[in-house]
């Protein structure tokens, strides 16, 4: 016997073209796609590649195909052992369409296509890098022009950060400034979170003063409802900085992650700088979240309010 489907139905799109870290964002992405009474999953692999670039045998879509099917029929009867009387996960890979010429702009917008039109995906997980390379403190072509772009929330998988151990949990950390964004972010990982999850929620000030105190009894107030999704675990800090620059907030949180030991460093796509900026450009990203896209050596969610 199968249930009904559920009331709501989490998707994820996985990019990947056979990279190290973008294999290693399909493992991330896993641990996303649980059972939870009353909602489904589907998840979405997708190949992306520059169609302008010759690949080796190995990393064509075929292979990778051929690859990956393996992995979505295991995936699949993982998450009915959770659950017997559960409707089956939803799972297919894809592979992006080819425009000659187009180069990486033109499959990133194959991506957006696909992700904005069809999937309406929650989180979009790439990795930081692809074939191109490794290095620090920037992102790949491709990703960076996803998270700028992207009207979904996206999981920037890191080649700096390990995989978490399943049975110990994640633990995100959230930067919060009072922003619906920020807040909005938290609320995120309340939902998709389980009871082993951690979900730090940090403001970084100048001083600790009866704002901050307000802006967490806010959240705290989002967040009553939490048990009614996965029951992270959450917790409140204030980080005090001498400066409120971009760069002093951003190297605060990232040290704030990094004393934590964070899988994830979570931020809203705009502060409360940058709130007004989504009227006239809703693609637009904050500074202190493409600071931390850059700069953070754990992995990173950047959520974009749903529009």
């Amino acid at each position: 016997k199968i249930m009904a489907a559920g009331t709501h139905t989490h998707r994820w799109l996985v990019c990947i073209d056979g990279s190290d870290v973008s294999l290693k964002s399909w493992r991330m992405a896993k641990r996303f796609i649980s059972h939870r009474p009353g909602e489904d999953n589907e998840v979405v692999v997708m190949h992306v590649h520059d169609p302008s670039t010759k690949v080796p045998a190995h990393l064509t879509p075929e292979h990778l195909q051929h690859d990956f099917e393996p992995k979505l029929h295991k995936l699949k009867s993982d998450y009915q052992a959770q659950s017997r009387d559960a409707p089956p996960l939803q799972g297919r890979f894809l592979s992006q369409p080819s425009v000659p010429g187009s180069g990486k702009t033109g499959a990133r917008n194959e991506i957006l296509k696909y992700a904005e039109d069809v999937l309406h995906p929650e989180l979009i997980f790439i990795g930081s890098f692809g074939q191109g390379g490794q290095k620090l403190d920037c992102l790949g072509t491709l990703t960076d022009g996803l998270v700028k772009c992207s009207k979904g929330s996206v999981a920037v998988i890191k080649h700096t950060a390990p995989v978490p151990v399943w049975e110990e949990g994640t633990t995100y950390v959230a930067a919060i400034d009072g922003s619906p964004t920020s807040l909005e972010a938290a609320q995120m990982i309340a939902k998709i979170g389980r009871p082993l999850d951690k979900l730090i929620c940090v403001q970084v000030c100048l001083a600790e003063t009866e704002e901050q105190q307000n802006i967490f009894e806010t959240l705290r107030s989002m967040l009553s409802n939490t048990r009614m999704y996965g029951g992270v675990q959450i917790k409140y800090n204030c980080v005090i900085v001498p400066s409120m620059e971009v760069a002093a907030v951003g190297d605060a949180l990232c040290t704030y992650a990094r004393t934590a030991e964070a899988d994830y460093l979570v931020s809203g796509s705009v502060g409360l700088s940058g709130v007004k900026r989504l009227h006239t450009d809703p693609d637009s990203l904050g500074s202190v979240s493409a600071y931390l896209s850059f700069r953070s050596r754990c992995h990173n969610i950047i959520y974009k309010p749903q529009r």
